[in-house]
């Protein structure tokens, strides 16, 4: 997993790619939680992740619960086919803010 932190008109935008398993999750977790707890409004790039698990899923469940407990907005953006289709398995697509793209 490989990422990538942009600030730009206010908004935080972290890029994700690569596998988001239980090998990284916890580093994902933290350095999600990291940034919902410091930032007004970030969103997660995902084209680029190839693979998540439950594990995956877990980190941006606790970085969403993390945003709003603070009054932080936290989105989804452009996530990638297997992503989309790993959120519809555990009914989650309607759960996240998900953007189409990057805006």
């Amino acid at each position: 997993m490989k990422h990538e932190i942009k600030t730009h008109d206010g908004l935080t935008y972290i890029h994700l790619s690569g596998d988001i398993d239980l090998s990284c999750s916890e580093r994902v977790r933290l350095l999600l939680i990291e940034l919902v707890s410091e930032q007004p409004v970030t969103i997660v790039e995902l084209s680029q992740v190839t693979v998540i698990d439950s594990s995956g899923i877990a980190s941006l469940l606790d970085a969403e619960k993390t945003a709003k407990r603070r009054g932080h907005k936290f989105e989804l953006a452009s996530p990638s086919a297997r992503v989309v289709r790993v959120l519809e398995l555990a009914h989650l697509d309607s759960y996240f803010t998900i953007r189409d793209h990057e805006s």
